[in-house]
């Protein structure tokens, strides 16, 4: 009797990697939940070691043995030649066939054909399209210091700007200020800078702030309520940007993923109108769980695989 095969999704967002082990019928056979693998935020050697750590522990639970048959990695900060260079000989043990592709393009994995526009928002962003020729492209996802517009980290760094301003005299006050100084257990304005600066603070902890600005808009805060507007509008025109150089014959499928856009339906649905406003898209695709669809696609042959 041959040894069973298994293959492996690995979705490396900004916060916390999922690693998924299927079989050859794309049962789920472990799931293991690690930090954060952007090589780009963390550094290539410890995104490394999260991965070959997170893989070990997936293989284990799953009974199996390195290296699986196929792997795809999916990660957040991945996108250059130059990228992949430096990480795959690390990574090589781990499977024998290994496909190696932003986070992005994980999502994508969900829609009929892979064909369609994926947009990620959770503590970045970024979409991802390919049309039905085959061409890909992809806008956002440039980092933080230049990017991830509409993100949980925007949201959360626009929050902490407001309360700067306000605790100066330069902007409205905001309910957000003691929010924000409860949340982080601080008493003082000024204690922010230790806290923001610290080297103990995490992009992913800046974008958990997005959970207070939502509470405070829901409350009637202008300040709160300005800054989810002013994401809305970013975060539409991502895809709106990918599309317009991609060609569709019809409406474009679309799939949404990354927690805020999953788990903030009102948030979700005035993205969506926004985006429907200006191009031609169908309902969204609700993502959940990138790092299933790619290990599915990996034991069927599909994505990059093909």
């Amino acid at each position: 009797m041959s040894e069973p095969r298994f293959f492996a999704g690995i979705d490396g967002g900004g916060t916390k990697t999922i690693v998924v082990i299927v079989d050859e019928q794309g049962r789920e056979r472990a799931r293991v939940r690690a930090s954060s693998s952007n090589q780009a935020a963390i550094g290539t050697d410890v995104a490394i070691a999260t991965l070959r750590a997170a893989m070990r522990r997936a293989t284990d639970d799953a009974g199996a043995t390195l290296p699986v048959e196929r792997a795809w990695f999916g990660l957040s900060g991945f996108d250059r030649a130059e990228d992949r260079a430096r990480m795959e000989p690390s990574l090589r043990e781990l499977a024998t066939s290994i496909a190696m592709t932003n986070d992005a393009r994980l999502v994508l994995a969900g829609l009929p054909l892979s064909t369609g526009i994926a947009l990620i928002a959770g503590t970045g962003s970024i979409a991802y399209g390919t049309d039905p020729a085959g061409t890909s492209t992809r806008a956002g996802g440039w980092g933080n210091l230049i990017g991830d517009e509409g993100s949980g980290w925007a949201i959360g760094q626009a929050a902490l700007v407001a309360v700067a301003h306000a605790t100066d005299g330069r902007g409205p006050a905001t309910a957000l200020t003691a929010r924000i100084l409860s949340h982080w257990r601080l008493t003082n304005p000024y204690d922010l800078i230790l806290r923001v600066y610290g080297p103990d603070t995490s992009k992913g902890d800046i974008a958990e702030l997005s959970g207070i600005v939502f509470a405070a808009m829901n409350e009637g805060d202008a300040v709160a309520t300005g800054i989810v507007d002013r994401a809305v509008r970013d975060l539409a025109a991502i895809p709106v940007a990918v599309a317009g150089r991609l060609t569709f014959p019809e409406a474009i499928p679309l799939a949404f993923a990354g927690g805020l856009l999953l788990n903030r339906e009102p948030f979700q649905q005035r993205v969506f109108d926004q985006i429907v406003a200006r191009i031609p898209v169908e309902r969204p695709a609700q993502i959940d769980d990138p790092a299933l669809a790619a290990a599915q696609a990996a034991a069927s042959g599909g994505g990059p695989f093909q």
